[in-house]
């Protein structure tokens, strides 16, 4: 008998869940393996923004000012379009410019200041606007672009609770259909995968309409993503016992 539940146990194991979970460990017992995975798309309501000053001038001075007259013009200016707006401006860079001649020294040349601000609405609609205000104040890049959502909790119980059902189902499956009558929960593996939010393609954007932006943003999706898989011990006879050996 116990080699008949070895054998049945593999055919099992090998068709109802990864090779790599099954192998992992050796189970000298009946048992019978599922996996499930749980899936939830979910409609951004939330952006952030990264959008760079970035000048280069003959000294420290000349190139911080330029970079800080864009920045302080932009973090003014962008809150006529929603006051409501997060913002955050980070400190700013002053990098050298080298030159260098086929012979001697490098040759200073000029200073390259940087500085970034960080923006987080709640209205995706006003994407545009905030944008647009940026190019006019000053800010010359668009470093990045994530849209996001809210009640991230929300979805992550969601697509949990669907990967559970989901093993739980198949169980109840193999243990119906391959004559098991009793099988009880040995070992669960439970992976929980980060949300996987759209970064924007900054290029596409700029050569898009706003009306095309809009529809982009409003079309877009966030998954969430969770996988189980789970060794069940099984107890009774089984129909391969009775049929094949």
């Amino acid at each position: 008998m116990n080699i008949k539940k070895s054998c049945f146990a593999l055919l099992i194991s090998m068709s109802a869940a990864s090779t790599a979970f099954a192998n992992s460990s050796n189970y000298d017992f009946p048992h019978f393996i599922t996996s499930g995975e749980g899936v939830v798309h979910a409609i951004p309501d939330q952006a952030e923004i990264t959008m760079t000053a970035k000048y280069i001038a003959k000294t420290p001075e000349q190139a911080k000012i330029k970079v800080d007259l864009a920045v302080n013009k932009f973090m003014n200016d962008v809150k006529d379009i929603d006051e409501s707006i997060s913002i955050e401006s980070a400190n700013i860079r002053i990098n050298p410019i080298y030159s260098y001649p086929d012979k001697g020294e490098r040759v200073l040349e000029s200073y390259e200041s940087v500085r970034n601000v960080l923006l987080k609405t709640n209205d995706l609609q006003k994407l545009n606007g905030i944008i647009s205000v940026g190019v006019n104040s000053g800010m010359n890049g668009l470093s990045s672009m994530v849209l996001k959502v809210s009640d991230e909790d929300k979805y992550r119980d969601e697509a949990r609770q669907l990967a559970f059902n989901s093993a739980l189902n198949k169980a109840k499956t193999i243990a119906d259909n391959f004559g098991f009558s009793r099988y009880k929960t040995y070992r669960v593996e439970y992976q929980s995968n980060s949300p996987q939010y759209q970064p924007m393609n900054l290029k596409a954007n700029f050569a898009m309409s706003s009306e095309a932006k809009s529809n982009s943003y409003s079309n877009s999706t966030i998954t969430f993503r969770d996988t189980v898989e789970v060794v069940y011990q099984a107890d009774g006879t089984t129909y391969l016992d009775k049929k094949y050996f």
